[in-house]
């Protein structure tokens, strides 16, 4: 997905945020772990437990605070710039609500970030839970994973594709992942109400 180009006139809205103003930005953010609940995604969880036999998946939700600096990233879609992303996913909030990613900030993970229409998101969750991981073998049509995705978007976001930021990264940024084929991570920002989607997937043979 293109970058959202810069919106025309002059003033603080359409200038790109200094370094010293991002950097403050992400240093003050408030972000806040929360419970979204929703059946559908202990289903997911569940299938990529069962495809990715060796490691499987993990998931968490947050709320995060405005910032200018930080919005003007977000609102055109290049949270993938200026190690934006990857500072967020450092922050001491995001580290202890998913302990079991193992994330270390220092140094700063080396993360590949992949930014996408949001439309793309439930072919590409659907394609992951078809194919499954090392020991999986694809039968069938594929409709239920497709079901299965489209189910676990409206619980995320009320299919408000338009409104999300998605990104993706086939990068082992952390000791989680076994750094094979089957790395997968899942970045969703849901604009409207400013909640982060954090979802991982990986597995080995």
């Amino acid at each position: 997905m293109a970058d959202t180009p810069e919106p025309s006139g002059s003033g603080s809205a359409g200038r790109r945020p200094t370094k010293a103003e991002l950097d403050q930005a992400l240093a003050h953010v408030a972000i806040a772990p929360i419970t979204h609940a929703a059946p559908v995604i202990d289903e997911l969880l569940a299938r990529f437990r069962q495809t990715h036999c060796n490691a499987g998946a993990l998931f968490a939700a947050f709320e995060i605070g405005a910032e200018p600096a930080l919005d003007w990233y977000i609102g055109r879609n290049r949270l993938h710039r200026d190690d934006v992303l990857a500072r967020l996913l450092v922050h001491p909030a995001i580290r202890a609500g998913l302990p079991d990613l193992k994330i270390d900030p220092s140094p700063l993970p080396d993360i590949e970030f992949e930014p996408h229409d949001g439309q793309e998101m439930e072919a590409l969750l659907a394609r992951i839970l078809y194919h499954g991981g090392a020991y999986w073998h694809a039968t069938g049509s594929g409709m239920p994973e497709k079901a299965l995705a489209l189910r676990f978007c409206d619980a995320l976001f009320g299919l408000r594709f338009d409104e999300i930021a998605f990104h993706t990264s086939d990068t082992a940024w952390t000791d989680w992942f076994h750094d094979i084929a089957w790395d997968k991570t899942f970045v969703v920002l849901d604009k409207r109400h400013r909640r982060l989607f954090l979802l991982a997937v990986t597995d080995t043979d």
